[in-house]
């Protein structure tokens, strides 16, 4: 029945998208929208209207792009994205290119596009205050902002099978709910506490570019917090499909060509469902500092994700589970530290060094133990054909195992 159902909405969203992209034609159009982000083919441009009407997104190809969250309005003709970009763009609600026509006037920002202008003075300061694989690596971890990433760092996260610490995730939402439970929580009940908490997880939604796996954990917050507000827990399975069959809704393109939804959706799996099972494996660890509960999440996870990780990069990386649980503790200390830490980023480069200098500590850990992991002839071998699919059937195995496991032991969850 799930999946008659999750097939009957992919269809439908498909017919809609498609009539969507078919509505721009290929003249020339009116449109007003935001600039949301950039890339090597130019501008793109989010909440577009075109004829009165809201449209998917644009890639305006301009050779002097525009501030993030500016508010452009003209006319552009309307071109097809290439064929070997098709399914990328789509996952990003791009439905067409546009070459600009004439004069592109620049009109008052509106409140979305302020969000975003906040978001990228934020980011050019922590570049001017940190060295350069120390500010990517920030950046990534508060706000998903990873254009300032080398490609050899780049590497050294595949190779190590960190890659989703710079993938804003419900990691990170979950961190910023607490925080403000514990805060707001003592002083203004449970009630106003949550409400707060999730005002404040929809302003970090759009200052992050609302990508999928943050609109999806971002979901995810709103539907156990309004659950427990109103007194009526959500079953992890039944709150999972929720989300990600609406958010398919909105774009069906994302299941299949969004790799950032495809592993938040299959580690939030695996965090809800199998890390119970792989914590009984590892009884024989310590308690103190978490640790066994920071190993089984992370092996859930790195367990779950491997086949998708497989097929996109072509290696198995051998020492993801160590290297996570090295990490994996210093992410929330990096979080709070570097959003406690924010007024110090607009201070002299002199007086914030002293400020910023634990923070900056912590990142260097971080970046000096995946480089060590990183630089192992074997921390990752390549998988291609029938090793492959050996590989990701032994992974399927064990996450039916596990997923089998935590049904029948309800009370280790």
């Amino acid at each position: 029945m799930a999946v008659a159902i999750g097939a009957s909405i992919g269809l439908g969203a498909g017919w809609i998208w498609n009539h969507q992209v078919a509505s721009f034609g290929r003249g020339v159009i009116a449109f007003a929208g935001t600039v949301i982000n950039h890339d090597q083919a130019g501008d793109m441009v989010g909440a577009v209207t075109v004829g009165g009407h809201r449209a998917p997104n644009i890639i305006l190809t301009t050779k002097s792009p525009q501030p993030l969250g500016t508010h452009l309005q003209g006319h552009c003709q309307v071109q097809p994205l290439l064929v070997d970009e098709q399914w990328r763009r789509f996952a990003q609600r791009v439905a067409v290119r546009c070459q600009p026509l004439g004069r592109i006037a620049i009109l008052p920002t509106t409140l979305y596009g302020q969000l975003l202008g906040v978001r990228a003075r934020f980011v050019q300061k922590i570049q001017t205050q940190f060295h350069p694989a120390e500010s990517a690596l920030l950046t990534g971890i508060l706000v998903g902002d990873t254009t300032g990433m080398d490609q050899q760092l780049r590497i050294t996260f595949r190779r190590t099978g960190t890659t989703h610490i710079v993938a804003l995730s419900g990691f990170n939402v979950t961190i910023i709910i607490s925080a403000l439970l514990v805060v707001l929580q003592p002083r203004f009940g449970r009630r106003s506490a949550v409400l707060g908490g999730l005002g404040l997880v929809v302003i970090f939604v759009v200052m992050t570019g609302m990508s999928s796996s943050v609109m999806r954990a971002a979901g995810m917050a709103f539907v156990v917090q309004g659950g427990k507000l109103l007194g009526r827990p959500v079953h992890p399975d039944r709150l999972l499909l929720l989300t990600v069959g609406a958010m398919m809704v909105a774009n069906p393109f994302l299941f299949w060509h969004d790799l950032g939804f495809q592993l938040s959706c299959s580690s939030t799996f695996a965090l809800m469902r199998l890390s119970s099972g792989i914590g009984q494996w590892l009884r024989w660890m310590p308690p103190g500092w978490s640790m066994r509960e920071n190993a089984a999440a992370t092996a859930a996870a790195s367990l779950a994700s491997q086949p998708i990780i497989m097929s996109f990069t072509g290696q198995l990386p051998l020492l993801s589970l160590p290297t996570n649980v090295i990490v994996l503790p210093l992410i929330p200390l990096i979080m709070m530290v570097g959003t406690i830490a924010i007024p110090a980023y607009f201070l002299p480069t002199s007086v914030a060094t002293v400020i910023l200098a634990p923070l900056d500590a912590l990142l260097h850990a971080v970046l000096s133990t995946l480089q060590w992991f990183g630089a192992i002839s074997w921390a990752a071998i390549p998988m291609t054909g029938v090793a492959r699919i050996m590989a990701t059937l032994v992974c399927l195995s064990l996450v039916y195992y596990l997923y089998r496991y935590d049904e029948t032991h309800p009370d280790q969850r």
